[in-house]
C-alpha cells in the first residue's frame, strides 16, 4: 500500500539546502494529509464500469435533442445550471473574453506548478515573471492575451497572482516528489462517441492509488468564504478520476489561502453515486434549457449583483431592493 512521506526528508533536492522548519499553518496541512497508519479505502473491480453504464443511462435520452451540438460539461457548468438557470441562460449568450482576474488565477497555478516541479529555489516574483513569460512564449490562449496586454494589466496579473503564491508558500509545507504531486492534471471522459464530454482539471492532486486501494487526495485552492459548492467541485474531480482509472481518490481537500483553513472529505461510493445523478441532472438541464423544453428556474442570491440579466430580471432586482433595506441580509444590523 502507497503512504504519504514526511516532506521535509525530500521536498528539497539533492540536499542543497537545510532541512526546512515549518510554521503552524504548514504542519497542520502536513498533520491533516499524513495518512501512514491510517486504513485506506478499498474499491471493487468494475467501479468505472457501473458508473460509466449508470451515466450513459441518465444521459442517453439527451442525444436526440442535442442536434448537432455537442456538451461539454465542466464542474462551472454543473455550479451555474445548479444555481440560477436564468443567470445561467444569460451567461451562455456572453462570448468569452480574457481578463486581469482570469488570467491571474492561471498565472498563480503555473507559478505553483514551477515551484513544486523544479530544482531551483525561486522567489516568489520570479516564479510569477517564469510563468507569465511561459504563457507568452507558447502563444496561445492565455498566453496571447498575454502578449498583448498593457503594462497595468500585467501589473496587475503579476501583483494579483503574487498574493496567491506566497499565500500557498506561507501555508503549505514543501511537497517531496514521492508524493507525486501534480497540478492541474487533465481529467476526461468522453460518452456517445464524444457527443457528451466530462472535463476538469484539480489543481493539485498527491498520492496515487495501489491497485483497488485509493491513496490519491484532490485539492482546490479557494479565496472567500466557503461555500457548498465547492464540495461539488471536488466531487465531480472525483468522479472524472474514477472514470479514468477505476479507484477514485481517498479524499477531496479544499483549501481556503485566505485563512489557512481545511475541509475535506473522505472519498465513498455513495458520493460517487450521488454525482453521477447531479451530472446526469445538470445535463438533462442545460439542454432542455438550450432547446427550450424548459423553463428557467429562478434562484436568487448575493450573485444577483454580477447577473447580465438583472436588468430583466423582476425576481433578482426584487431580491436586491431586499437586500439593500438588510431584509433577509445576514449581514445587516440588527
Amino acid at each position: 500500500m502507497s503512504t504519504v512521506e514526511e516532506p521535509v526528508e525530500s521536498a528539497i533536492s539533492e540536499g542543497s539546502f537545510s532541512r526546512p522548519v515549518l510554521n503552524d499553518a504548514q504542519q497542520d496541512v502536513l498533520d491533516r494529509l499524513r495518512s501512514v497508519g491510517l486504513t485506506r479505502p478499498t474499491f471493487e473491480p468494475g467501479l468505472r464500469e457501473h458508473l460509466r453504464l449508470e451515466l450513459e443511462r441518465g444521459m442517453a435520452p439527451l442525444i436526440e435533442l442535442l442536434g448537432e451540438e455537442d456538451l461539454y460539461l465542466s464542474k462551472h457548468k454543473l455550479e451555474q445550471v445548479h444555481g440560477c438557470e436564468g443567470k445561467f441562460l444569460a451567461e451562455e449568450d456572453i462570448p468569452f473574453e480574457w481578463s486581469v482576474p482570469i488570467a491571474r488565477g492561471l498565472v498563480a497555478h503555473k507559478a505553483i506548478e514551477i515551484q513544486i516541479t523544479s530544482r531551483t529555489r525561486w522567489n516568489a516574483l520570479d516564479l510569477v515573471d517564469e510563468a507569465i513569460a511561459r504563457f507568452q512564449n507558447d502563444g496561445r490562449g492565455v498566453g496571447e492575451w498575454l502578449q498583448r496586454a498593457t503594462e497595468a494589466e500585467l501589473d496587475m496579473v503579476r501583483a494579483e497572482a503574487n498574493n496567491a503564491l506566497c499565500s500557498f508558500q506561507d501555508c503549505w509545507p514543501p511537497l517531496a516528489r514521492k508524493w507525486r504531486p501534480a497540478t492541474e492534471v487533465p481529467m476526461r471522459a468522453e460518452f456517445f462517441t464524444g457527443r457528451i464530454v466530462l472535463t476538469g482539471k484539480p489543481d493539485l492532486t498527491i498520492g496515487f492509488p495501489d491497485g483497488q486501494t485509493a491513496g490519491k487526495v484532490v485539492v482546490d485552492f479557494k479565496t472567500g468564504r466557503q461555500s457548498p459548492a465547492h464540495v461539488a467541485d471536488l466531487r465531480f474531480y472525483a468522479l472524472l478520476d474514477a472514470l479514468r482509472v477505476g479507484v477514485p481518490p481517498r479524499q477531496l481537500v479544499t483549501y481556503y489561502l485566505d485563512s489557512a483553513t481545511m475541509q475535506s472529505e473522505d472519498v465513498t461510493e455513495q458520493i460517487l453515486d450521488a454525482t453521477v445523478a447531479r451530472t446526469v441532472g445538470a445535463a438533462r438541464r442545460i439542454v432542455e434549457l438550450r432547446v427550450g423544453e424548459r423553463e428557467p428556474r429562478l434562484a436568487p442570491s448575493a450573485v444577483c449583483s454580477w447577473c447580465p440579466a438583472l436588468s430583466t430580471c423582476a425576481v433578482g432586482r426584487a431580491y436586491r431592493a431586499d437586500r439593500d433595506e438588510g431584509i433577509g441580509d445576514p449581514d445587516a444590523d440588527d
